[in-house]
């Protein structure tokens, strides 16, 4: 846990103010985690793009594992029915830190939006 503390405070920004519309709050480092069912370090792989019966999304090789528990490899969505899951995410052969949650079938799904992917540089 220390080291996921060590890593979210390092990466992540808090703001405050007025929200708008469709806007994504940034969630604490604390909800993020409750909100997450996987938090992992990973490598991104390939993007699979969308198909009729199953939306874009993300291949990624799982480094460590934080919290929870999957397999070698995580497939994430990044794109879905509205504008907020439509994320711009993610460059192939870097590593993130994961906020997951979801796990249906094998894919899961950003804990908060475009602020569940933190590069690790």
């Amino acid at each position: 846990m220390k080291m996921l503390n060590f890593l979210g405070a390092s990466c992540l920004l808090l703001t405050s103010g007025q929200a708008w519309a469709n806007q994504i709050p940034h969630l604490s480092l604390d909800d993020l985690v409750k909100e997450s069912k996987l938090v992992v370090i990973a490598t991104a792989l390939e993007e699979i793009p969308k198909r009729p019966t199953l939306d874009k999304h993300q291949k990624f090789m799982i480094k460590k594992i934080l919290k929870g528990s999957a397999g070698q490899y995580v497939r994430v969505f990044t794109e879905g029915p509205t504008a907020e899951d439509h994320i711009k995410c993610c460059v192939r052969g870097r590593q993130y830190l994961l906020f997951l949650r979801g796990g249906t079938g094998g894919y899961w799904s950003s804990a908060n939006s475009s602020y569940g992917f933190v590069e690790i540089k």
